[in-house]
């Protein structure tokens, strides 16, 4: 498992590589369960850490809402949260999602070239 968290840490500082805005990586099983997570060096959590599973929890329960509609839309691949303090991108991967959360500054523009670089980094 370790070698699985240093290749993951690896794959984390190519997404912080590719925008200064991004603040945290996590990869989460599609029902919520953390499989790994990394913060920018010295960047703190807007949450407190007893919070962070709820607002996993949530995130997926927002994705999986979607699958109903799959049959006649196509399979939900981003979701993005834009609150005042952070801006989420939630990318739906088969069986996983990948959660980025980014300061308030992350273009949206960005969104489709970052799907990109996860799916080239190849974290499902």
């Amino acid at each position: 498992m370790e070698t699985n968290r240093a290749i993951f840490e690896t794959k984390a500082n190519s997404i912080f590589s590719f925008e200064k805005s991004i603040r945290f990586v996590v990869l989460l099983t599609s029902d919520g369960k953390v499989l790994a997570e990394f913060g920018r060096p010295g960047v703190v959590s807007l949450e407190p850490r007893s919070e962070a599973a709820t607002l996993y929890m949530k995130a997926t329960i927002a994705i999986s809402m979607s699958t109903p509609m799959d049959r006649h839309h196509g399979r939900m691949r981003t979701a993005i949260l834009i609150k005042e303090k952070v801006t989420i991108v939630c990318y739906n991967m088969v069986g996983r999602i990948m959660l980025i959360s980014a300061d308030p500054a992350f273009q949206l523009q960005k969104v489709e070239e970052l799907g990109r670089l996860i799916d080239q980094l190849n974290l499902g």
